[in-house]
C-alpha cells in the first residue's frame, strides 16, 4: 500500500495589513546604587515608582518593587564602543525581582542604554515573585536599543516578560494586561536573539512573553501559560487584554526576515473555553521584500478535553493583528508590501492562521512538516485537507476532500495549482475529478468541501526508480483571481 499525505499550501500575492496612556507615577527617587559584584553588572537609578535594592551578596541581588509600576535606568559597566555584547547578567548570577507586602502585582521596566551603543547579554538567571515570597508573579520588562542577547545559559522564571530594542515611549497597565507604544531609531537593525539552550518560563496563569525589535531570532525554549507575541517593526503599538493582542505596526523593519523561529514556543493548553492561549508572530517590512522563516516547535500542549481547543497560532507578514476581541483579524492598511512566510521543517501543535501580502508557503527541505492542528494560510481563506492521510491501492479510485472557508467580508475567487511528490510519481498519478480544474468563488463566510478523485497507476509498482516510494504527498497552492470565473 502507498500512503497519500495531503497538505494544504496557500500562496498569495494579494495585499493583506496592519492594521498608552502613560500616567504620571508618584516617584520615590533613590540615589544611584554603586555597582559591586551583584547580579546585574551596572548601576541602577530609579526614575519612577518605588524600588529597594539588596546588592551586597556577590552574584546575587534582590530588587523589591514598592509600587504597581516602576522604571529603573541602568548604567552598564564595561562599555566599549564598537565592542560585542556587554555581559550585563553573567552566567551563574541570579537577579530576583519581587514586590513589597502591600503590592499584589507590578510591572518594572529596566532601561539599559549604553552610551557605546552595544547590545547587552543576559546569561544568568532572572526570577520574579510576589510580595517577597516564592509565589511567581510580576511583569519584567527590559529595553536595550543596541540589542538583547539571551544566552545559552540564561534561565528566566518570571510572571511575564517583555524584551524590546525599540524605546518604550509610553505604557500603561491594567488588571488583565497592558498597552505600550514602541519607537525604534530610523533604520535600526537591532535584534533580540534567544540562543539555543536559553530557557524562558512564564508559567503563571494568564502570563505573556513579548519580543519587540526590528529582528527577532528565537532558537531557545519559551514556555508560557498564556500568550506569546513576537513582533518585528520599527514603530508600533501593542495592547494585550486577557491574553488577546492588538498589534499595529506603523513603521516596518528594514530586515529581510523580521522573525526567524527555529526553537520552541509552547505552553500549557487552554484549561477552559474562557482561556486565550495564543502565539502571535508578526513582521512588517518598511519597503523591501521580507520573508518570515518559521520552524521548530510552535503551539500548546494537548487539549485537556475534546470541547476546549488547546490554543491557536496567528502568523502575519505585512499586516498587524486585531485580536483583542478574539476575532483574529488583520489590519487592512499599508497595502502593496512584499511580505511572505516560509514555514520550514517544524512541529505545529495548535491551529494556525496565516496572513501575508506575499507568498505563504510550507516547504520541507530537511524534515517533514507535521501540522497537528488545522493549518489555515489565508487568502483570506481557511483551507486544508479534511483527512490528512489515506491508504490507497494502486489501480483503485480514491476520493478525498479539502475544505475551504472565506473569512473575509467580500467574495473571493481562487485558482488551485496541483503538485505531487516525489517527482517520479507524477506520471503514475491521475486526477479524475479535482477542484483545481476550475476557479472557485466563495461568498463571505461560505464554507465548501471540495472533492478530489484520483488513482495511482499499478505500473508504479514495476518502476525500479520508484521502489523506495512508500509515501506520496499531494499538495495544492491557491492563488487569488481578480475576476470570478463564470459558473465557478
Amino acid at each position: 500500500m502507498t500512503q497519500i499525505v495531503t497538505h494544504a499550501r496557500t500562496r498569495k500575492h494579494q495585499a493583506l495589513m496592519l492594521s498608552c496612556a502613560s500616567a504620571a507615577l508618584a516617584a520615590t527617587l533613590l540615589m544611584p546604587q554603586k555597582a559591586h559584584a551583584q547580579a546585574f553588572i551596572g548601576t541602577p537609578t530609579t526614575t519612577s515608582g518605588t524600588v529597594n535594592y539588596s546588592r551586597s551578596t556577590p552574584g546575587i541581588e534582590t530588587i523589591t518593587i514598592g509600587s504597581n509600576r516602576a522604571t529603573i535606568n541602568w548604567t552598564a559597566a564595561n562599555q566599549q564602543r564598537g565592542g560585542g555584547a556587554i555581559d550585563f547578567l553573567p552566567a551563574g548570577n541570579t537577579a530576583t525581582f519581587t514586590s513589597s507586602g502591600a503590592i499584589a502585582d507590578y510591572t518594572v521596566l529596566n532601561r539599559i542604554v549604553p552610551e557605546s551603543g552595544q547590545p547587552i547579554a543576559l546569561n544568568g538567571t532572572v526570577i520574579s515573585t510576589l510580595q517577597e515570597s516564592n509565589a511567581p508573579g510580576g511583569h519584567i520588562w527590559f529595553y536595550a536599543p543596541g540589542g538583547i542577547v539571551v544566552g545559552a545559559t540564561a534561565v528566566f522564571n518570571v510572571g511575564s516578560l517583555l524584551l524590546s530594542t525599540n524605546d518604550i515611549t509610553s505604557f500603561g497597565t491594567t488588571a488583565n494586561g497592558f498597552n505600550a507604544t514602541f519607537s525604534g531609531a530610523a533604520g535600526s537593525t537591532s535584534a533580540i536573539q534567544i540562543q539555543n539552550g536559553a530557557q524562558i518560563n512564564a508559567l503563571q496563569q494568564n502570563s505573556y512573553v513579548a519580543l519587540v525589535a526590528p529582528r527577532i531570532e528565537q532558537a531557545g525554549k519559551v514556555r508560557v501559560n498564556g500568550s506569546a507575541a513576537y513582533v518585528a517593526g520599527e514603530q508600533l503599538s501593542m495592547t494585550m487584554n486577557q491574553g488577546l493582542f492588538d498589534i499595529q505596526v506603523d513603521v516596518g523593519t528594514t530586515d529581510s526576515n523580521g522573525v526567524v523561529h527555529s526553537g520552541e514556543t509552547s505552553g500549557p493548553a487552554n484549561g477552559t473555553a474562557a482561556d486565550h492561549h495564543k502565539i502571535y508572530m508578526v513582521a512588517v517590512p518598511k519597503n523591501q521584500a521580507l520573508t518570515m522563516l518559521l520552524g521548530g516547535q510552535v503551539g500548546f500542549d494537548d487539549a485537556v478535553s475534546a470541547s476546549v481547543e488547546n490554543g491557536a497560532i496567528l502568523l502575519s507578514s505585512g499586516w498587524g493583528v486585531h485580536d483583542s476581541d478574539g476575532s483574529g483579524q488583520y489590519y487592512n492598511v499599508n497595502r502593496g508590501l512584499n511580505a511572505g512566510i516560509d514555514i520550514a521543517s517544524g512541529h505545529f501543535t495548535s491551529d494556525v492562521t496565516a496572513w501575508g501580502q506575499g507568498v505563504l508557503q510550507a516547504t520541507a527541505e530537511s524534515a517533514d512538516i507535521r501540522f497537528d492542528g488545522n493549518v489555515t494560510p489565508r487568502m483570506p481563506w481557511r483551507f486544508g485537507p479534511v483527512q490528512e492521510t489515506v491508504q490507497v491501492i494502486p489501480g483503485a479510485s480514491t476520493q478525498i476532500f479539502y475544505q475551504a472557508t472565506n473569512l473575509s467580508d467580500h467574495p473571493i475567487t481562487g485558482q488551485a495549482a496541483f503538485n505531487v511528490s516525489p517527482d517520479i510519481v507524477g506520471k503514475y498519478f491521475d486526477k479524475i475529478q479535482c477542484f483545481c480544474f476550475t476557479q472557485q468563488t466563495l461568498q463571505p463566510g461560505q464554507t465548501v468541501k471540495m472533492p478530489v478523485i484520483f488513482y495511482v497507476d499499478p505500473k508504479l509498482r514495476d518502476d525500479p526508480d520508484a521502489k523506495d516510494v512508500h509515501e506520496i504527498t499531494l499538495s495544492y497552492t491557491f492563488y487569488p483571481v481578480e475576476t470570478p470565473a463564470t459558473g465557478s
